[in-house]
Formats: structure tokens, sequence, C-alpha cells
């Protein structure tokens, strides 16, 4: 592609669609052009109707993504990512296992969407299976994968994996930590989450975020406090967490 490659005026458009009715128009416009033939603009059509990951968006992505006749590992890509964030995450495996069926190749992207995608619906199972994936293929040191496994392993209940390959890690950072962090306060293991996060070398706003809606999710209220108190930076989840938690306090 040339540097004065310009894209066409509709891709913009799509990209700044603010309906679902507005991408049909898009959609209808590439058909009658052949544009949607194009990998690269069929795949930033793709991009811009699943960038919402609502259903009926998504929908519309999919519907479009099924017309391709070879679709890249890019274009994978962004339909597991939709899913992944979506309200139904399994559909990003379904692809996934689709994409190996047509023979194009996953990469770290690919595993770190899929991954989060089992970590949405707790498959653990389907997780090991794509972790699977991960080794024979030789992806497992990097980072995203990482430190998506350790969120996939600790959202099941996995604690001890999640802890070994935290272990493992030769380059670890605060979102590796939070990665477990969060899982434990989902399950309001407090007093896990409480060690954890005294031993963290390096803590990040969300990490005292977690802390402070953990505490609160278990009525811990002035734990929660002391958590708030001792934050160095706070935003506006930090206090909105606190006020929710002395209101129910007060409704008790």
């Amino acid at each position: 592609m040339s540097a004065s490659f310009s894209p066409p005026p509709i891709l913009s458009f799509a990209e700044m669609a603010t309906s679902i009715s507005e991408l049909h128009q898009a959609h209808a416009h590439m058909l009658k052009t052949g544009l949607i033939h194009d990998t690269f603009a069929a795949s930033r059509l793709i991009t811009s109707a699943a960038s919402t990951s609502t259903p009926h968006t998504i929908s519309h992505a999919h519907s479009i993504f099924t017309r391709l006749s070879n679709p890249n590992s890019y274009i994978y890509n962004t339909m597991i990512r939709a899913y992944a964030n979506s309200p139904t995450p399994e559909n990003a495996l379904l692809l996934f296992h689709q994409m190996l069926y047509d023979f194009v190749v996953p990469d770290k992207y690919t595993f770190t969407f899929v991954l989060k995608g089992c970590a949405s619906f707790a498959g653990l199972e389907e997780g090991r299976q794509v972790h699977g994936h991960v080794l024979k293929i030789g992806t497992g040191c990097d980072e995203y994968i990482q430190n998506t496994l350790i969120h996939l392993y600790a959202k099941c209940g996995c604690f001890k994996i999640a802890h070994n390959l935290l272990d493992r890690m030769p380059m670890r950072d605060v979102i590796s930590w939070n990665a477990i962090l969060s899982a434990y306060v989902e399950m309001g293991l407090m007093e896990s989450a409480r060690h954890l996060f005294d031993e963290m070398p390096e803590r990040n706003v969300e990490s005292w975020n977690f802390m402070i809606s953990g505490y609160v999710g278990v009525g811990l209220v002035e734990e929660a406090r002391s958590v708030f108190d001792d934050m160095p930076l706070k935003n506006v989840v930090s206090w909105n967490a606190l006020i929710t938690g002395y209101a129910h306090a007060s409704c008790l």
C-alpha cells in the first residue's frame, strides 16, 4: 500500500456511524460497488460494526464476515474480540475453532481475545484447550497471553495455577497481579485479596479500586474506608464505590 493511498469515503462514513441503519447503508454501498470484496475495506467495515459489541452490531458484523471468501487473521481477530466482549463470549471460542478449521494461523492477539472470552463465561476446560494450542504454537511467553491466562485460571477458581503462572513470568507487571486480585475480589475472598494486595510490588488506581469495591461488596465499609484513606490518587470510581458502601450501610 503506497503512502498516498486514501481510503474510500464510505469507510470513513462507516467508522463514524452511530446507528445500525448507517452501517447497513455503508454495507449496501460496498456491495453495490464491489468494495466489499477488498479485504482491507471489509475488515474496516467489520471493525466498525463490531466495535460497540452490542447484539445487533455484532450480528451485522458476523453477517458481513460470513460472506467473505477468505477472511484473514486480522478479520478473525476482530470478530473474536467483539464476541469476547459481548454478552455471548462463548461465540469467541466457536469462531476460534472455525479459524483453525479454515487453516488461518492464530497469533498472540487471537489467543488473548479467545482466552478473555473463556474467562468471561468461566470456561475452564475450554480455556485449558486453548492454553494447549498456545503451548503448541510457542506463544506462551507473550506477556499479554500470560496475563490473560492468569486471569482465566483465577476467574475459574484455580488460584494455584494462576499463582504458578505469575511466579514463572519473567516480566511481571501490575496487570499480572491485578488479574488474580480481581478474581479474589469477584469471589468475595477479601482476606486472600488483602494478602495479595499487600505483597504487590506496585499498585495502580485499578488495584486500589478493586480493594475498595471488594470490601464494599462484602459489607466491610470501614475496611473500604481504610484502603480509600491510604490510596495516594483517588478517582471517580474510588469515590463512587465508597459512597455506595455508606449509602447501602445506612439502609441496613
